[in-house]
C-alpha cells in the first residue's frame, strides 16, 4: 500500500485482524512464551501450542492448550515457529502438516527456514492451499544473486504470498545491548558461582 499510494494509486485493501484468531505456536521456549503472552493479552487470541514438553505455567497464564502438531495445523489461523534447527526439527512442517492447514492459514517462520519443507511450502502457496507465508530466514543462509537461480522457487512468488526478510527481526539497538549484557552477566556468574541462568544443556 505504501508503494502504490506514493505512486499515485489509492487502493484500499481489505485485510484481516488478529483479534479473536487462533494462534498456533510450535515451540514453547522463551520466545514462544513471549509470543503467546503478546497474542493473548494484546489481541485476545486463542493459544494452541506444540512442544517437546507440556508447559503447565503458560497453560494457566494464557489459557494455552497443548495439542499434537497436526491438530495445531488444522485449527490455527496463524502458525508461528520457534524451534531450533536440529535433525529432529528439520522439515517438521512437511507436506502432511501443510495438508492439515486451510486456505486462510498464515505460516510465520522467524527461526530457521529448514523447519519447513520448501517444496511442500511452494506447492501450497502456488495452489493456494494456504494463504501466505512470512520468513525471516532462508534455506541457503545466503540468497542467490539472481532470484531465477532460487532452487526452491519461493523468491519468484508474489509478495502477498511469500514475504522474506534477512533474519533481522531481532536486530534492534536495545536487543543488541541486551545480548551483550546477558553474555557478560553469564561470564560473571560462571566465575562467581560456577553456573549461569542462560546455560544451555
Amino acid at each position: 500500500m505504501n508503494k502504490e499510494t506514493k505512486s499515485g494509486l489509492w487502493h484500499k485493501y481489505v485485510s484481516q485482524d488478529l483479534s479473536g484468531k487462533t494462534i498456533g505456536i510450535v515451540g514453547m521456549g522463551s520466545i514462544g512464551r513471549l509470543v503467546a503472552k503478546k497474542m493473548y493479552y494484546g489481541f485476545g487470541c486463542k493459544i494452541l501450542y506444540y512442544s517437546r514438553t507440556r508447559e503447565s505455567d503458560i497453560e494457566q497464564e494464557v489459557d494455552a492448550e497443548f495439542v499434537e502438531l497436526h491438530e495445531l495445523c488444522r485449527l490455527s489461523d496463524v502458525i508461528t515457529l520457534h524451534l531450533p534447527y536440529t535433525s529432529d526439527t528439520q522439515n517438521i512442517i512437511d507436506e502432511k502438516c501443510i495438508n492439515f492447514m486451510t486456505r486462510d492459514t498464515i505460516l510465520i517462520n522467524t527461526s530457521r527456514a529448514e523447519l519447513v519443507s520448501p517444496i511442500a511450502l511452494r506447492d501450497a502457496l502456488v495452489s493456494r492451499k494456504i494463504n501466505a507465508a512470512a520468513f525471516d530466514c532462508y534455506y541457503s543462509g545466503k540468497l542467490p544473486s539472481d532470484p531465477s537461480e532460487d532452487t526452491f522457487g519461493l523468491m519468484n512468488l508474489p509478495d502477498d504470498k511469500f514475504i522474506l526478510t534477512p533474519h533481522a527481526a531481532y536486530n534492534t539497538v536495545s536487543s543488541n545491548r541486551e545480548v551483550d549484557r546477558i553474555a557478560l552477566q553469564n561470564i560473571v556468574d560462571i566465575f562467581n558461582t560456577g553456573s549461569c541462568a542462560n546455560r544451555v544443556v
